[in-house]
């Protein structure tokens, strides 16, 4: 009778070879729900889109004017996932607060509104008062910034591989931080892992070419 023996993977066996001090290396959050990742896992990075929601008065305003979010790029660089506050602090002027509360800056009723966000407001037949208010909402990407295994079907930034994870981690049920290869490496080919939906050689030649770009050689 013969028996079988099935290693498991080793954590950071992948390597080859890597820059001195940890050059290759940085630390990453594995998004919730990615499952248990196994050591040698191509990973990807969630990206961020923005989107603008819909612009409403707060209950209970004086004035009956309107703020329009510009209709081609209501969202500008530096904007934030959030409550974008507008608050008036006469009939014509008021300050915009980002969703930490700090002031992005300041504003006339009738002139464009350009900083993180961009919007115009109108005054309308009866005047604001100091203390008005509309919100802004910016919305995103839920787990943006985080990494899961890449899963070349997908379309939020995690079809494209960044990185490899060197420690076996456990994120069925919470985000885990952890370590992995992010730059100047040679990897073993042979001990990286891919989702099985994609584990076919056209799909090995895309994330070997995504690792590549970031200065991670697959051997």
């Amino acid at each position: 009778m013969t028996s079988q023996f099935l290693e498991t993977y080793h954590d950071a066996a992948f390597i080859l070879w890597e820059d001195d001090f940890h050059y290759s290396r940085d630390n990453v959050v594995i998004k919730s729900g990615a499952g248990i990742v196994q050591p040698g896992t191509v990973l990807a990075k969630i990206t961020q889109t923005l989107a603008a929601g819909t612009v409403a008065a707060k209950s209970g305003m004086t004035g009956n004017g309107t703020c329009v979010k510009d209709a081609t790029t209501p969202i500008q660089p530096g904007a934030q996932v959030g409550t974008y506050k507008i608050i008036m602090t006469d009939a014509t002027h008021y300050t915009v607060t980002n969703p930490g509360g700090e002031t992005v800056g300041t504003g006339v009723s009738a002139v464009a509104f350009v900083d993180e966000i961009k919007f115009v407001l109108t005054a309308g037949s009866t005047p604001f008062v100091a203390g008005d208010e509309f919100d802004f909402p910016v919305t995103g990407v839920s787990g943006a910034g985080k990494y899961v295994p890449a899963v070349l079907s997908a379309t939020d930034g995690s079809q494209t591989g960044a990185a490899v994870l060197i420690h076996k981690v456990d994120a069925t049920s919470a985000d885990v931080p952890t370590a992995v290869i992010s730059r100047q490496a040679q990897v073993n080919v042979h001990l990286l892992q891919y989702d099985t939906t994609i584990n076919d050689a056209g799909a090995k030649a895309k994330i070997a070419a995504d690792l590549a770009a970031v200065g991670i050689i697959v051997r």
